[in-house]
Order: C-alpha cells, then sequence, then structure tokens
C-alpha cells in the first residue's frame, strides 16, 4: 500500500519499505516516511498489535516483566495495518534465544544476533518487497536485503546504529590491557569476526549510511569502509516529553 501526504524531497525514492528488528525508537523512522507519503512498507518481528497482545495486557502492569511491558509498547502508532508484516514466530524465538544467551559470553550473544539477522532478511525477502523503489535497514540485519537491492537497481539506505563490531573489539581489548584484572581475556571469537565482516559487506552494498555520531562515522572510516557515503544524522529528543518529565519531578 502506497501512503498518501506530503510532497516528497526530488532527490528521494517514491516508495521505501523499512526492516527494523524492534521498536527502535517507536517505529520513528518508518512513521516519518508514512507522514511524507514515501513508505511502502513496514517489515518487522513481533508487534503488539498482534490477537496475543489483547490477552497479555490483561495481566496487571505490577505483575508483568519488565520485558513484557517492553514487548507490548511496540505498537507502530499511525501506521495502517495494512502497511505492516510482522514475523511474530519469528519474534518470539528471537526474543527466545536471546534470553538463553543472556550471560553465556559475548560470542554466544553474537551468534544470535547473526542467526536473527540472516533470518530475518530472509523473511523479509520470501515475503517481497513490493513496489518499493528503496529499502531503509540496519546494521547485521540488512546484508541481503541490500545485495537484492542493488542488484535490481534501487535505492539501499543502512543505519549503523553502533560503533562497528571491529572498533567495539578494539576497544574492548585495549580496556583490558589498561585494567587487568578486571575480567578474564576474551579472544576474538568466530562470531565477532563473522559480524565484524558482515557489516562490512553491508557498507558495500548500501547507497548511503546514516550514522548517529560522528564517532561512528570515524568507526567505519577506521575500518576502511566508505566513508564518503556516510551521513552523520545525530538522535532527537522529544523535548515536550522531557520538559514535562522534567515538571512531573519537581512536583515531587
Amino acid at each position: 500500500m502506497r501512503a498518501i501526504g506530503p510532497a516528497r524531497p526530488s532527490n528521494m525514492p517514491s516508495t521505501i519499505s523499512v526492516a527494523q528488528l524492534g521498536a527502535r525508537m517507536h517505529y520513528a523512522v518508518p512513521r516519518i516516511l508514512y507522514a511524507a507519503g514515501v513508505l511502502e512498507r513496514l517489515f518487522t518481528d513481533a508487534t503488539a498489535t498482534a490477537p496475543w497482545a489483547q490477552i497479555l495486557n490483561r495481566v496487571p502492569e505490577q505483575l508483568r516483566p519488565a520485558g513484557l511491558t517492553m514487548l507490548l509498547g511496540r505498537i507502530p502508532k499511525g501506521l495502517p495495518l495494512e502497511c505492516i508484516s510482522a514475523f511474530e514466530r519469528f519474534g518470539w524465538e528471537y526474543a527466545l534465544r536471546s534470553r538463553l544467551a543472556l550471560g553465556r559470553g559475548q560470542d554466544v550473544e553474537t551468534e544470535v544476533h547473526l542467526w536473527a539477522g540472516k533470518k530475518f532478511c530472509q523473511l523479509v525477502l520470501d515475503k517481497g518487497l513490493g513496489q518499493a523503489e528503496g529499502v531503509y535497514t540496519y546494521n547485521s540485519a540488512a546484508l541481503e536485503l541490500l545485495e537484492h537491492t542493488r542488484q535490481r537497481g534501487n535505492f539501499g539506505i543502512l543505519e549503523q546504529v553502533i560503533a562497528p563490531a571491529q572498533v567495539e573489539d578494539s576497544l574492548h581489548a585495549a580496556e583490558e590491557i589498561a585494567n587487568p584484572g578486571w575480567e578474564s581475556a576474551t579472544a576474538i571469537r568466530a562470531s565477532r569476526r563473522e559480524l565484524a565482516s558482515r557489516e562490512k559487506s553491508e557498507w558495500e552494498n548500501a547507497d548511503v549510511i546514516l550514522c548517529p555520531s560522528e564517532f561512528v562515522r570515524r568507526g567505519i572510516e577506521e575500518c576502511s569502509g566508505p566513508a564518503e557515503r556516510c551521513v552523520v544524522v545525530p538522535y532527537g529528543v522529544d523535548a515536550s516529553a522531557a520538559l514535562c518529565s522534567h515538571k512531573q519531578t519537581k512536583r515531587h
């Protein structure tokens, strides 16, 4: 379904599909694109728009685990349901695998992220991107989508939400050397190397890479990534919400 809204910038694809895991800033990107009249479809994992959410909403808030509260907050407000493709079963499996990986080491958690990124891309491709002329993706869950988009001659957007894995691992190693004994030394395992390689391949297949900070952009450059395709777009903040929260705090 093509959304109707304000006129779009001349350099923007006429329609863009967003593929994102989780709610990510309350689905800000697809909501912005829908308001601009260019959203083709949102692909995601579990949302609170499914029938199961109506049942779980009956659980009193004080009895809900933190994870359930966050999950029930996954509501893409303002987006018509016909614009959303949510892979619910995959979302639950991803949540279970992530929970089981907690505390078992960074390499195990990375293996789960790699599995999720590949599986998610395949689900989206199996569903089909429709008439979208562009795709908006996020690091580690983008490679196969960006490759497909490039092959079709369409426009690929990648948001690198955090410093590259290679930079993270280098910083971690430096801290271990600077602070011996704080924790056991960790080796760069195969899963971390695969993640770093996957990110680099995503950069190569993206037409533009959005970075939330100059630190992230420099990280891509340090990893020999295409810095000329990076654009720094800092994350925003809802000033009205922050002001409201400040006033409530002062009252108490």
